[in-house]
């Protein structure tokens, strides 16, 4: 199969379509990667030959309710492993050609340490021996904050990457967190938006433009980086993150903004749940404040970049209060602000927990993000 993914061939192409769309008649498939039907022919009898595909039962299609034979990729034909790191917990994912998850495994910590990664590493090896190395397409890597080449600059452990790859001598992708569930978006989603920008509230901020259906990188790979614009020097709040002073995160993350509002409280915060619990003792003025600042950060965004539309992301935009008054205070900063370009990532969860493994299905069967 390797082979047949090193080109845009007419086999790849087929392949891609069925991997994303699932089991396919071959009049749909013609119909959507538009080849004929003779150079569908040869594609399919070759992906059949290597024992890629498989011919499953029939259905019903067209008006005429001609039945159709509907082709599929063999279910252990392939996988791909999701490798997930943040400030909170290492997660593992094993899924399989459809995105769907097999196999999932997590570990939680206040502070990542060598110990834990090395951990996770052995648990993910034999995961991997369990379903056969070779049958793996690679690892997805997710980090948090900053990353630069081969390094993610705002974990504790730097080289996560290189430990990856040196321990099981197989391809990896790696992108931030925010970044991969836009990759994630654009992958399961049915009709593509090629112009929108992707906010993540909790417990930072993150953030993402994708404009003529390509992630918007820049020249050190943080372009989009709302979270990290010098919002306010005056708070002496430093970003552990971005090293700046004033920037939106460290003024309106979640653990600065519990510890402005119950300077008392010693918790570290990194929960809406734990927000929450603090904003009903002392009140929410803070976190009310703390979403005009994020409307008004994405309002300068939106009239710089134009975006189609805006994709919301974080447990915060699920209550539909919280969701309501981001909203109307991005609309109150532009007059010309249209409402209908906001919206919740739908199955916001799914795509997060699939992104890591996504990301490594998207480079070999995506369309252009």
């Amino acid at each position: 199969m390797h082979d047949i993914l090193k080109n845009n061939t007419s086999e790849k192409r087929v392949l891609s379509y069925i991997v994303r769309k699932g089991a396919s008649s071959r009049k749909e498939i013609s119909d959507k990667i538009g080849v004929t039907t003779a150079t569908l022919t040869r594609a399919v009898s070759c992906l059949m030959e290597h024992d890629i595909l498989r011919e499953l039962g029939t259905m019903e299609e067209g008006r005429v309710g001609r039945r159709q034979v509907l082709l599929d990729v063999r279910q252990d034909l392939a996988y791909v492993c999701g490798f997930d790191v943040n400030n909170r917990y290492i997660r593992i994912t094993i899924m399989n050609l459809h995105a769907e998850i097999l196999e999932q495994k997590r570990w939680n910590y206040h502070v990542l340490t060598q110990e834990m990664l090395s951990v996770a590493l052995q648990e993910c090896d034999k995961l991997i021996k369990q379903y056969s190395p070779d049958k793996f397409l690679g690892i997805g890597l997710l980090q948090q904050g900053y990353i630069e080449g081969d390094i993610c600059f705002s974990m504790p452990i730097k080289n996560i990457k290189t430990q990856i790859e040196n321990y099981f001598n197989m391809p990896v992708f790696m992108m931030n967190n925010t970044r991969g569930l836009a990759v994630a978006e654009a992958y399961f989603d049915e009709k593509p938006c090629k112009s929108y920008i992707v906010i993540k509230y909790g417990p930072g901020v993150g953030s993402v433009i994708v404009q003529n259906g390509e992630i918007l990188e820049g020249s050190h790979n943080r372009a989009g980086e709302l979270g990290h614009i010098l919002w306010n020097p005056a708070y002496h709040n430093k970003c552990p993150i971005c090293g700046k002073t004033g920037c939106l995160e460290s003024i309106i993350g979640y653990p600065h903004l519990a510890k402005r509002i119950a300077p008392e409280i010693d918790i570290q915060c990194t929960e809406l749940t734990d927000l929450l619990k603090i904003t009903h003792q002392k009140g929410d003025d803070a976190l009310k404040d703390a979403l005009k600042q994020l409307a008004l950060a994405v309002n300068m965004m939106v009239d710089i970049i134009d975006p189609e539309k805006i994709l919301l992301a974080g447990e915060i935009f699920k209550n539909d209060t919280y969701f309501k008054l981001f909203v109307e205070y991005l609309s109150k900063n532009s007059s010309e602000f249209n409402h209908h370009k906001v919206s919740i990532i739908s199955r916001y969860e799914k795509k997060r927990i699939c992104a890591a493994g996504v990301m490594v299905l998207n480079h070999y069967f995506g369309g252009e993000i």
